[in-house]
């Protein structure tokens, strides 16, 4: 128990012999701050950003010295929380404990040296970058079903990363590389498994981290793609979409479709054709632009109604002249268009 100096008096009360609780949190916070700046477990390191002066402390086992671990004692004027990210001895290392607030005078937990990036391709068409720690799972996987066969894990990864907007994005069956960066056909994993609320501390505020789990798969030569990175660096993204190619310059293909045969009779009824894309679109209802061309000199002999559901109906009227002509119809949906011949026949 921590003494005013000399024992005292009987006549002196505990308060003028004891330090009370904020005496004893000024004096443990105190010699924190001798230790952090004037020894050598104090080590300037970066938390989230935000550059802090803290103790850097190895295992005091020497057997587990050499482990990719370290506890880390931070003043209680920091913002220290699971999953943030510490830059330190030129590696990126991540809070994956609980952050103790040892009595208000400083705050302790551990970090882990993350041993690999995790790279996609956000709805945006941005490259997400997460660091992450790294485990072989293999031994602790007991496999994944299909239909009634189960796959034995084989080949499986762990990986450790906070929770955060984009993270939250992350769902099974998302593909990645993990390989050299400069592997012609990198090893390709998928996304199997996501426990997100197994150190999830965001409804305290806290932060948190999420374990993924990842079973090997097959390297796709047409989507999985080398992309140079801001940075000059060339990566392997899986499912790769390049955004260079805007929409407005993109080319759709196009099909109209119509019942039986591309042939209206004349004098018989208007005949529906429907312009279908066969590229995924943003728009909910792409809005096509019809044109119709006849024969010159017979154009009023030939209507169209475009509905409200973006389809055509044409009809011919009764004419000899018509009989054995063809109508030029096309579509078109933004820079592209799509043409399609219909012969005008008679009536049976």
């Amino acid at each position: 128990m921590d003494m005013h100096g000399d024992w005292g008096t009987l006549e002196e009360s505990f308060s003028d012999i004891y330090y009370n609780a904020q005496e004893t949190i000024d004096n443990v916070r105190e010699n924190f701050d001798i230790r952090r700046w004037y020894t050598a477990e104090g080590k300037d390191i970066v938390i989230n950003g935000v550059h802090e002066r803290c103790l850097v402390q190895l295992s005091s086992n020497p057997l587990r010295e050499l482990t990719d671990y370290r506890k880390i004692q931070c003043p209680i004027t920091a913002d220290v929380r699971r999953g943030y990210y510490v830059e330190y001895e030129n590696s990126v290392w991540i809070i994956d404990t609980n952050v103790a607030d040892i009595d208000g005078a400083y705050f302790s937990a551990r970090m882990s040296r993350c041993q690999y990036i995790l790279r996609w391709q956000d709805k945006d068409g941005s490259i997400v970058e997460r660091y992450g720690y790294s485990s072989d799972q293999t031994k602790y996987s007991n496999g994944e079903s299909g239909n009634s066969i189960i796959l034995v894990g084989d080949n499986q990864y762990g990986l450790l990363v906070p929770v955060d907007e984009k993270t939250k994005t992350l769902h099974r069956g998302m593909r990645f590389s993990f390989d050299f960066d400069d592997a012609d056909t990198p090893d390709i994993y998928k996304l199997t498994n996501r426990k997100i609320k197994l150190n999830d501390e965001e409804m305290y505020d806290r932060g948190g981290t999420m374990q993924l789990s990842f079973s090997f798969t097959e390297f796709n030569s047409d989507t999985d793609k080398k992309v140079a990175l801001p940075n000059g660096r060339t990566v392997w993204i899986c499912d790769y979409k390049d955004y260079s190619i805007t929409e407005e310059s993109q080319k759709y293909k196009i099909d109209i479709s119509f019942r039986g045969k591309p042939m209206i009779v004349s004098g018989g009824n208007a005949k529906n054709f429907k312009a279908i894309l066969q590229d995924e679109v943003s728009d909910s209802n792409p809005q096509f632009t019809w044109n119709v061309t006849t024969l010159p000199g017979l154009e009023k002999l030939v209507t169209h109604t475009v509905r409200d559901d973006g389809s055509i109906d044409i009809k011919a009227a009764y004419d000899s002249r018509l009989l054995g002509t063809e109508i030029l119809l096309s579509v078109s949906y933004k820079n592209s268009s799509q043409d399609l011949y219909v012969t005008i026949g008679g009536g049976i």
